[in-house]
């Protein structure tokens, strides 16, 4: 029989600042956010930490740490 490779979903994501990599909260106030979430809101932010402005962008593919 041949080996299957597993299905991965993510069902939780988390949303760093690009210049300090803090967390970044999502609406709710959580730290780790829905795919919806990230979807719903895309646009430019202002970071909690530092202050940077960053965008976050709807993505099919997400890195894997």
């Amino acid at each position: 029989m041949a080996k299957r490779t597993a299905i991965i979903v993510a069902v939780a994501l988390g949303v760093n600042c690009p210049h300090c990599g803090e967390p970044q909260p999502c609406p709710t106030g959580s730290e780790m956010w829905e795919p919806r979430e990230v979807k719903e809101e895309q646009g430019e932010r202002a970071c909690v930490s530092c202050d940077k402005k960053f965008r976050i962008a709807h993505q099919d593919r997400v890195g894997v740490l």
